[in-house]
């Protein structure tokens, strides 16, 4: 029982060890990818040129002072037909508005897991470190008599 156990602990550790995070520094990243950093965490923003193509955020690194981002950019099945129209896409994230960002991607085929050559450097973004959270973003709520659609007259 013992040794099934430590074999499949194996087999765990072996599939886990082929997904590093790792830059490349001669992988080109297709379509571009901006950065939002308005609210209090990040959103990505791509112009796909067709429909069909999905991002996901794969994983973050902590580094001083800022982080790396890693997104896979998957390409469309070339089996389907899909129209010519740029698609924004928009990718949301946990990762907090707080602290600076390096973004890295990997444009993969639709049928691929993993990148095989690593992540490539997309953009950056100093963030936004001074952002605090307001309730709902709602308006400021109007004193008695001071409404607009008050039509007394004085």
């Amino acid at each position: 029982m013992l040794a099934l156990t430590l074999a499949a602990a194996a087999s765990v550790l072996v599939g886990c060890s082929g997904r590093s995070l790792s830059v490349s520094p001669t992988a080109h990243v297709t379509p571009p990818i901006e950065i939002d950093s308005s609210d209090l965490t990040y959103t990505f923003v791509m112009d796909a040129p067709t429909a069909g193509w999905t991002m996901e955020h794969v994983g973050t690194r902590e580094l001083f002072k800022r982080r790396e981002v890693f997104v896979l950019i998957r390409e469309p099945n070339p089996v389907f037909f899909y129209p010519q129209a740029i698609v924004k896409q928009h990718l949301g994230t946990d990762v907090r508005t707080d602290l600076p960002i390096d973004l890295h991607a990997a444009v993969i085929r639709h049928d691929a897991s993993w990148p095989s050559g690593g992540f490539g450097f997309a953009a950056t973004d100093e963030g936004n470190p001074n952002r605090t959270r307001t309730p709902n973003r709602a308006l400021p709520a109007a004193s008695d008599g001071d409404t607009p659609d008050d039509s007394s007259s004085e």
